[in-house]
């Protein structure tokens, strides 16, 4: 070799040295498909549920598909006696649904014991217990979250052996399938290698085959997706017979003949189809699994190229026989050279692409078996690339038909091809290992940890009772007991002659002590309320005695869950909040809403797997107190803030100095600071919305009832704006302290129009009023009322009395009740808090919650708070969820369109009950915001 090309070989081995390893550190952790595993994502009965009665059924919901053919569930009772259990048809492909064989007749906590099998044939086992009356010592109840979510299950010693050894000796078949032109050159050896590739790959289905049949039975080949894929793979391999057999012409120095070349082809892509579908593929969303697989499948096409190319230079060095190894004028290596940096580049990008699916930092890796086989995989690739940039710069010039290859490129080639099996051999191994992240992410092994726990139950005939612990983490905890009474629309009221509520609450199996706390009644209200420290991150079973007069003390349990102040990778969101004010049900049902849009996203891993953890601390203690805790536990943004206006204003006014963004709800706080972004419309505009629509009511005169808050008078002067000029006598007005002859004085009068600006505790009364006189002689205002949005409230129109019923009042609204949007919302509640009925409170939670997940979407998954004041000052000055808009801009912002709506029954919000009741019982309820609900009176407009 002349000094000219030394100096060429070395640069192009600088150059490329570097690509190659970039392609390496991002591409080797996929160079065999990784191995997916499903691991427990939700579970009904959950997990330390405390319950009334036995399940019937037992319901599971894991990360990926399951192979159900192989999946196994078993109870373990109180006494230690095993339960078998048989499968009951699920709804979806990643639920699996049992029905035990013996009834749960024994009260106490049982242990679930799981095994799931995915789509991919990995094996996840795991274990979760609940408990019926009461709980109970159970031996075979594990604890912490691995126990849960289930941990993987190494295969068997010849299972794991057939499935370390199958892709290895398919990507080294394919590799002499694609290149079988260029290895036509290597004559019989070329085609002694294809055939036992060949072999090694039809012994491996098979015996994987007879594993199966052994397992499965005959049936598990149709039934199982790990059976329905080795029949594929049978197939396949099959087809490429006519390939292999091809009359002597590969051992003859001949190249395959045109059809022979396409059936090649394809049967080695049908192959790496197949084998990428065995990975990370099956365990993708749904929306980009499509995606992910051809990804896979083009990233194991470039390691067969390479591969291949391998084949062929090692195979020609090899067939000069017992003389030094020679070289004709087309050098394979120097021929496919094109061809190699082709793959390289496709391995490079492919890599890119599963590393951003697969990997949520570098620092996950160290220090778990994948980490360790992924370095040594690493190092076996640098290695394999050095031997064959040095072994190819040694490679002299071809000047005539042969020349002789030195013997130390020739010895350097061998060593290339031997650290390259290794490597494929690790691949293997790597593949059938769990990646640190395909265990679940943070967001779904701590999916019940991502808000307030909230528990709902009934007592008697008539009542329906929930309690809230707040913040839900280890530490000082407010519970909440609201003890309320049904009513026919099973809405929740203030229950009568509540003397006492006191609790006991248990720690079932952690060794703590029982606590024994009296609550006292909170916002004179249905809320109770006592505080409580609790030191174990378990379930805990809260008993509350309720004493009423003149009955017999009834009692509630409640299953409430307890979870560390730190779990891995949480978003903290903070709620500063008063659960146990006046305020306390539209708080919860703000934070219900929150939690609920968070929840969708956390269970869709959709930020990067990190948890996105509502904490909502009760601001009983004050607002400095309950910011402070916030700030300790790593709040990135604030959000609902709910109370009083004082207490609402003092959080943000903490928020902003504390340099917090702030995503308001329906709360009072002024709309024009800055660093507040509210889901509430514009006062100004709203009150401005109101006179319009007086106007196209064709209003001669309006009689404005406004409240003392800085909401009801910036509404009245948005009002006072869209009148100004117009022919309308304009009479304003406080809120009357008797209500009934103030109304009555109206009738007299024949009032036109009349508007209401003001909170719902300052309306009800005069709307009462209404109600009574439209009851004693039919009369309403002749152009109707008009009602500020904050008296768009489901108890405010299911307590308001005959004139919500007979559509008398329009509501203002930034919400459309028959937006499919809403009723996603009201679906979602049911199953996450069966119990509690939807509100419009609720949605602006959820619309808020919206927002937040799309600004941590947009930052990357884990924005500064710096950033998120950045993002949603910049992003969201046309944010659109279904028919609601916000207009958010640098300094803050409102929603943006407003439309009236009036109602036509009683309890527009509710959902079907579960009780029988017939036609009458739905149109008497209602679904949720179906069309029999409200009437829509006005377009949706934009108001600033």
């Amino acid at each position: 070799m002349t000094r000219r090309r030394l100096r060429r070989a070395g640069s192009l081995a600088r150059r490329s040295g570097s690509v190659v390893l970039l392609a390496a550190v991002l591409g080797l952790a996929t160079a065999a498909p990784a191995a997916a595993h499903p691991y427990l994502l939700s579970s009904d009965p959950a997990s330390g549920a405390i319950l009334t009665t036995a399940p019937g059924q037992i319901d599971i919901g894991y990360t990926e598909g399951l192979d159900r053919s192989y999946c196994t569930v078993v109870l373990i009772a109180p006494d230690g006696h095993r339960i078998s259990t048989h499968q009951a048809s699920a709804d979806a492909p990643t639920e699996l649904s049992v029905v035990p064989d013996s009834s749960l007749a024994e009260q106490g906590t049982y242990a679930v014991n799981w095994t799931a099998v995915g789509d991919d044939g990995h094996t996840v086992i795991g274990s979760f217990s609940f408990s019926i009356g009461h709980p109970s010592a159970n031996s075979a109840v594990q604890s912490g979250s691995s126990d849960v979510t289930g941990s993987a299950s190494s295969p068997r010693g010849a299972q794991r052996l057939l499935r370390t050894v199958l892709p290895f000796a398919s990507v080294v078949l394919v590799a002499l399938l694609l290149l079988g032109g260029v290895l036509a050159a290597t004559g019989r050896r070329a085609s002694r290698v294809r055939w036992g590739a060949l072999a090694v790959v039809f012994a491996v289905e098979i015996a994987l085959a007879a594993l199966v049949l052994s397992s499965g039975g005959l049936s598990a080949f149709g039934s199982s997706a790990t059976g329905r894929r080795l029949i594929a793979e049978l197939i396949l391999t099959a087809l490429v017979l006519p390939v292999v057999i091809d009359g002597g012409r590969l051992a003859a120095g001949q190249r395959p003949c045109g059809w022979r070349r396409w059936l090649a082809a394809l049967s080695s892509l049908g192959l790496l189809v197949v084998l990428a579908d065995s990975g990370h593929a099956a365990s993708q969303p749904s929306s980009r699994r499509d995606l992910v697989l051809a990804v896979y499948s083009v990233h194991l096409l470039a390691v067969s190229v390479w591969i291949g190319a391998l084949l062929a230079v090692i195979l020609r060095m090899r067939s000069g026989g017992g003389e030094a190894p020679t070289m004709s004028t087309a050098d394979p290596k120097r021929s496919l050279r094109p061809l190699v940096a082709v793959s390289l580049v496709a391995v490079l990008g492919t890599g890119i692409a599963t590393t951003d699916w697969g990997l949520r930092t570098l620092g996950d890796v160290p220090g778990t078996l994948y980490g360790k086989l992924a370095v040594a995989l690493l190092i076996l690739f640098v290695v394999m690339v050095w031997l064959g940039i040095v072994g190819s710069s040694m490679m002299p010039a071809a000047t005539g038909e042969r020349s002789r290859l030195p013997r130390l490129s020739a010895a350097l080639m061998g060593a290339e091809a031997v650290v390259a099996a290794a490597a494929l051999l690790v691949a293997g191994i790597l593949g059938q290992v769990s990646q640190p992240l395909d265990e679940p992410y943070a967001s779904q092994a701590y999916a019940t940890s991502t808000g307030v726990p909230l528990a709902v139950t009934a007592v008697g005939a008539d009542s329906l009772d929930v309690a809230t612990l707040a913040p839900g983490i280890v530490g000082r905890n407010t519970l909440v007991v609201e003890v309320g009474q049904a009513d026919e629309d099973d809405f929740l009221s203030p229950a009568p002659g509540v003397r006492s509520v006191t609790a006991t609450l248990s720690c079932g199996g952690c060794g703590e002590p029982d606590q024994q706390v009296a609550l006292h009644s909170t916002g004179g209200g249905a809320e109770w309320t006592a505080d409580v420290s609790l030191s174990e991150a378990a379930s805990w079973l809260v008993t509350a005695a309720v004493t009423r007069s003149g009955e017999r003390p009834g009692t509630a349990r409640f299953a409430e869950r307890v979870s560390p102040a730190e779990l891995p990778h949480q978003i903290v969101v903070g709620v500063p909040t008063s659960l146990s004010g006046p305020t306390g049900e539209t708080c919860r049902d703000e934070i219900l809403g929150l939690q609920v849009a968070l929840e969708d996203l956390n269970s869709q891993a959709a930020n990067h797997g990190d948890l996105i953890r509502v904490v909502a601390v009760d601001l009983h203690d004050g607002v400095p107190a309950a910011m402070a805790r916030l700030q300790s536990l790593g709040a990135r943004l604030i959000a609902l803030p709910c109370g009083t206006a004082s207490e609402v204003q003092g959080a943000t006014a903490a928020a902003r100095d504390a340099g917090l963004p702030v995503v308001a709800g329906a709360a009072s706080i002024p709309q024009d600071r800055a660093g507040v972004w509210s889901t509430q419309p514009s006062w100004r505009a709203e009150g401005a919305a109101i006179g319009t629509q007086a106007l196209r009511q064709l209003a001669t005169s309006v009689t404005v009832l406004v409240g003392d808050t800085v909401v009801d008078r910036t509404e009245l002067a948005g009002l006072r704006s869209a009148l100004a000029g117009r022919q309308v006598a304009l009479h304003m007005t406080g809120f009357p302290s008797k209500p009934l002859p103030f109304v009555s004085a109206l009738q007299r009068h024949n009032a036109d129009v009349v508007a209401l600006l003001g909170d719902r505790h300052e309306a009800a009364p005069v709307v009462h009023a209404f109600s009574a006189v439209s009851q004693i002689n039919g009369w309403v205002p002749s152009h109707g009322i008009l009602a500020s949005a904050q008296l768009m409230s489901t108890d405010f129109i299911d307590a308001a009395g005959t004139i919500t019923r007979l559509g008398g009042i329009e509501f203002a609204s930034d919400i459309n009740p028959f937006d499919p949007v809403s009723q996603y919302y009201a679906q979602r509640l049911r199953a996450l808090a069966p119990g509690v009925r939807p509100s419009f409170d609720g949605l602006h939670g959820y619309q808020a919650g919206l927002a937040i997940a799309q600004a941590l979407r947009d930052g990357g998954g884990r924005p500064s708070s710096s950033s998120l004041i950045s993002l949603l000052g910049s992003r969201f000055a046309k944010f659109t969820v279904g028919s609601y808009r916000l207009g958010w801009n640098q300094t803050g912002g409102t929603s943006t369109s407003l439309a009236f709506f009036r109602s036509t029954y009683v309890n527009p919000m509710a959902m079907p009950s579960d009780t029988p009741g017939g036609a009458s019982a739905l149109a008497h309820e209602g679904t949720f915001l179906d069309s029999g609900g409200f009437e829509q009176v006005a377009p949706f407009r934009i108001t600033s």
